[in-house]
């Protein structure tokens, strides 16, 4: 793939996303609407998460990822700062990676 190519995705992709918010903005949606596409993201996001973490080759594994993973969600909880958030997780499947 060249980076014409890429660039020509980006780029649709882009105007695409644009195109959703200008549509989305001329209709007066319900509120229950507006909630749902505002939860869209967060959901595959969420997908995305879990689909990195536990999936290798088609099956689901917990490995050393889980751990980090476990650590975050229990650093979000305690309102850690952001930095505290990414660098611990990652410091510890680092760790566990080279004990393992």
């Amino acid at each position: 793939m060249t980076w014409d190519y890429i660039f020509m995705l980006a780029l649709g992709a882009y105007a695409f996303k644009s195109g959703g918010l200008i549509i989305l903005n001329k209709f007066n949606l319900e509120r229950f609407f507006q909630n749902s596409v505002l939860l869209i993201p967060i959901a595959l996001l969420a997908a995305l998460i879990t689909e990195q973490t536990f999936v290798i080759d088609q099956a689901i594994d917990l490995d050393e990822r889980f751990i980090g993973l476990l650590i975050a969600l229990v650093l979000i909880k305690k309102k850690a700062p952001f930095l505290i958030i990414i660098l611990c997780p990652v410091a510890t499947v680092a760790l566990l990676r080279q004990i393992i």
